[in-house]
């Protein structure tokens, strides 16, 4: 992911105490988070992203196609 989100998805795990761990290649970062974590891991991406709000609607919008 690109570094500036990845920073700021490193400050949500951080803030939250998930433990992880990065590693910055150029304007690269891998974070490296543990099994248990993984669905915090997500929650931030999508909080950082913008995608949270995305991903509700199109669940609204899939809900709303069935009777």
């Amino acid at each position: 992911m690109k570094s500036e989100t990845a920073e700021k998805v490193a400050k949500c795990l951080t803030d939250n105490n998930i433990p992880f761990s990065g590693r910055i290649n150029g304007d690269k970062t891998t974070l490296t988070i543990g099994q248990k974590n993984v669905e915090d891991y997500k929650a931030a991406v999508a909080t950082v992203t913008g995608k949270e709000k995305q991903q509700k609607e199109k669940v609204s919008e899939v809900a709303e196609k069935f009777p």
